[in-house]
C-alpha cells in the first residue's frame, strides 16, 4: 500500500533533480519494483522521455512497517518547463500490484 509521496529537489552539475520519495508498507515484505507509467506531458506529445522502473531495496522487515523507494528525475534544458504526469505502482514478488498513485514532475 502506498502511503504518500514526498518531493525533494536539488541541483547537481547544473541540472535540476527531482526526487519523489514513495512511502509504502507491504505486509509480506516482498515489494520488489516501483512500476512507472507516463500518463501525459506538458507540452503535449513530448517524445524521447526515458522512464525506468525503480528497484525496491528496503529489507522485508522495514517494508512491513514503512519503507521508502525513491524515484529520481533529471531535468534537462531541451524542453524548458517540461511537466510529466506519472502513475506509480508497487509490484511484489508474486506479481501483485498496489493501488496506483499519480504525481507530477515539473521541471523548472
Amino acid at each position: 500500500m502506498i502511503l504518500r509521496v514526498e518531493e525533494r529537489r536539488e541541483t547537481r552539475d547544473g541540472k535540476a533533480l527531482i526526487h519523489k520519495d514513495v512511502h509504502f508498507t507491504d505486509p509480506a515484505g516482498d515489494a520488489a519494483v516501483g512500476v512507472i507509467r507516463l500518463v501525459s506531458t506538458t507540452p503535449p506529445n513530448v517524445r524521447g522521455i526515458r522512464i525506468e522502473d525503480d528497484a525496491v531495496s528496503a529489507p522485508p522487515e522495514e517494508q512491513k512497517r514503512e519503507a521508502v523507494v525513491t524515484s529520481t528525475w533529471q531535468c534537462g534544458s531541451a524542453i524548458p518547463g517540461l511537466s510529466l504526469v506519472l502513475e506509480y505502482r508497487l509490484r511484489d514478488g508474486a506479481g501483485n500490484l498496489s493501488q496506483p498513485v499519480t504525481f507530477t514532475v515539473s521541471c523548472p
